[in-house]
């Protein structure tokens, strides 16, 4: 468990070109607060490691892993980092749905909207919301 903790801080300090965003933190918090109440498990087998914080962290990592991948095998960074921050902005909106006791379809709902809504936010061509493309490195 300390070793996740000190791989997420290394990560956040290292000054790495794909830094979390608002969908990675949204569902890594959200996924916390369910798995440390009770009635919740994780759902993913490959983030269900027996802990609130080792699931969330893994959450962060696995994310991370995709954008690099993807990056690496061409796709341009915002792209990247825009793609996979939107699911993970439609899996914060599954979970506090979830919280909330709607249930998996009310759930599937408000993380399809929490996703779509997120990706018009950060629509590179749209003068509003932040743009990937002023923080390429």
């Amino acid at each position: 468990m300390r070793l996740a903790a000190c791989l997420l801080i290394a990560l956040l300090l290292a000054g790495c070109a794909h830094r979390p965003g608002a969908g990675s933190l949204g569902d890594a918090v959200t996924t916390y607060a369910a798995l440390s109440s009770s009635g919740f498990e994780e759902a993913n087998p490959l983030l269900d490691v027996g802990s609130p914080l080792g699931s969330a962290v893994g959450s962060i990592v696995l994310k991370q892993g995709l954008k690099y991948g993807l990056t690496g095998l061409g796709m341009p960074h915002c792209d990247a980092h825009r793609g996979v921050e939107t699911a993970g902005m439609g899996a914060t909106g599954w979970n506090l749905a979830m919280m909330a006791g709607a249930g998996p379809p009310g759930a599937l709902l408000a993380g399809l909207g929490a996703g779509i809504l997120y990706y018009r936010l950060t629509d590179p061509a749209a003068e509003r919301g932040f743009s990937c493309r002023e923080a390429d490195p």
